[in-house]
């Protein structure tokens, strides 16, 4: 069984931003961890910090002091404001190492730890022509929010590179799954 701590920004009432940081005691691996940070994304909170919606979406987080008041973890993730995230893991030689395991965004974590459909895989995407805005969104959501806004092109030109992209790696691509489940759900 192994463990892990999270250190994962919050915002606090001054905008000012820190970090909170929890421990879960059952599997802390990467694949796991992938589960949980899926659940973050997912949390109908996303005026909250990475924090917020993190401790929502996860019944087993508990709040602890910090990476280092726990001995028995294996596992240390930590995820900045900007979305990257950073995960230690210790090996046991003589003594307890930290190493990097992964550097990047939270949501390529997610995509390369946890197996989803690639309706599901997290992308980020341009939500607005005027203003620098990126909102994470799975493709489904990514193609709903496209049907829903008639001059969101930026949108829907991201939506094709990531699946011209993704055709270009594994050949294939049947993208009327995507519409078929969609007009289904409403």
């Amino acid at each position: 069984m192994s463990t892990a701590t999270y250190a994962i920004a919050s915002r606090s009432f001054s905008q000012s931003t820190s970090k909170a940081c929890f421990y879960i005691c059952r599997s802390g691996h990467p694949e796991t961890a992938a589960k949980y940070f899926f659940a973050m994304h997912k949390c109908a909170n996303k005026w909250a910090g990475y924090a917020e919606q993190f401790l929502r979406a996860n019944q087993l987080a508990e709040f602890t002091e910090s990476h280092e008041a726990h001995r028995d973890t294996q596992y240390r993730y930590t995820l900045e404001e900007n979305g990257v995230l950073t995960v230690h893991q210790a090996s046991f030689h003589k003594r307890k190492k930290w190493g990097v395991l992964f550097v990047g965004m939270w949501y390529d974590f997610i995509n390369e730890f946890l197996v989803l459909p690639f309706e599901e895989r997290l992308f980020s995407f341009s939500v607005s022509e005027f203003v620098n805005i990126r909102q994470v969104m799975t493709m489904r959501e990514a193609i709903k929010a496209a049907s829903e806004s008639s001059d969101n092109y930026l949108l829907r030109d991201e939506i094709g590179s990531y699946l011209m992209e993704y055709k270009k790696e594994f050949g294939f691509l049947d993208i009327s799954l995507l519409f078929k489940q969609e007009k289904s759900e409403n």
